[in-house]
């Protein structure tokens, strides 16, 4: 009789630890959220939480990206304290807490097996989204949903969306160069609210509602996004017009480098010398010394060590230079003094 009681209690404890033990979060496309200590990448990274009050060691333990393979990254002598967390970082490195196999941003299974290859938890996911965590609502956590603050190493944020509003605000005019003023309308046929700036930044929730014609009278940026209630926002749509500017169409082509103001005059936001604002197109804040000055040094680099290409743009078509690797923009410290461009 006492050895019947102690099965059952044994299994009774087995069943509450593989409940309290479980996926908590994950990202699969890392651009610039965090960065892996040991590698010093923007690798992809898988969070498991330990909600009982005993430690739980996972050596034996096992990881993987394939239902069919449900042993293949063994974890090794990693204790998860009680009420825990713990990150392992899916780079293909299979070392310590980096597993053996990557994270897909598309299509893709994620699976924690006990030391018998039993499934203790699993998720499948659809398309992720860059710097967009996946993970538990924190008020329900047999509910799944994104999180645009991901929170590695600790409790899941309390903005919890159910979604994307994936629908993009449509413009009655692409920007460009105009010599008369314009009376922009936005537009949505999938619902949702429309909100704008005029002044670079990203719209937010407390960003104008757009209502009624937008009236430009002098260049402006115009930016805007569609809100839904529960999901997070849908991408940032931006057109630049340069409304009755002294600028000689068909001349020299025209970039425009839209961004918050403070990612470029903001001491305490600014990009450091030397970092990239944008992944491709790289912007860089170049020369030591220019961020303490009113104006600017920046260059725009258009080839990478990846797969992105570089631009082909015919800006001397006399001399058959075409490919764009570098265009580097320079204001002299002097106060008042003309700009000038390199490209390379």
């Amino acid at each position: 009789m006492m050895r019947i009681k102690l099965i059952i209690i044994l299994l009774a404890f087995s069943l509450f630890s593989y409940g309290q033990l479980y996926i908590n979060e994950f990202m699969a496309s890392n651009a610039s959220t965090i960065q892996d200590p040991d590698y010093t990448d923007d690798a992809d990274w898988l969070e498991l939480y330990n909600a009982s009050n005993l430690a739980v060691n996972l050596n034996g333990y096992f990881l993987t990206d394939d239902k069919a393979i449900p042993n293949k990254w063994r974890i090794g002598n990693i204790t998860i304290a009680p009420k825990g967390f713990a990150i392992f970082w899916a780079d293909g490195k299979d070392s310590s807490n980096h597993t053996s196999f990557n994270l897909n941003a598309l299509n893709e299974f994620i699976g924690l097996y006990d030391t018998n290859s039993k499934v203790i938890d699993s998720i499948s996911y659809s398309n992720q989204f860059p710097d967009v965590s996946e993970g538990r609502n924190i008020n329900n956590p047999a509910e799944w949903g994104y999180f645009i603050t991901a929170t590695p190493n600790a409790a899941n944020s309390t903005e919890f969306f159910t979604g994307f509003a994936l629908n993009e605000p449509q413009f009655n005019f692409r920007g460009g160069i105009y010599s008369s003023n314009l009376s922009i309308l936005l537009s949505t046929d999938m619902g949702g609210v429309i909100r704008y700036t005029l002044d670079g930044s990203d719209p937010t929730p407390s960003s104008p509602v757009y209502n009624n014609p937008i009236s430009l009278t002098e260049t402006t940026v115009v930016r805007a996004r569609i809100f839904k209630t529960g999901m997070i926002p849908g991408p940032i749509i931006t057109n630049s017009y340069f409304i009755n500017e002294s600028i000689i169409p068909n001349t020299l082509p025209v970039v425009s480098l839209s961004t918050n103001p403070a990612n470029f005059w903001d001491p305490q936001l600014m990009v450091p010398t030397g970092l990239p604002l944008t992944k491709w197109p790289e912007l860089k804040l170049m020369g030591c010394i220019h961020g303490s000055y009113p104006k600017k040094c920046w260059g725009c680099t258009f080839v990478s060590n990846t797969e992105q290409a570089p631009w082909i743009i015919p800006f001397f078509t006399i001399h058959r230079v075409r490919v764009l690797k570098l265009l580097l923009c320079v204001h002299r410290v002097t106060i008042g003094a003309t700009p000038s461009c390199a490209i390379f």
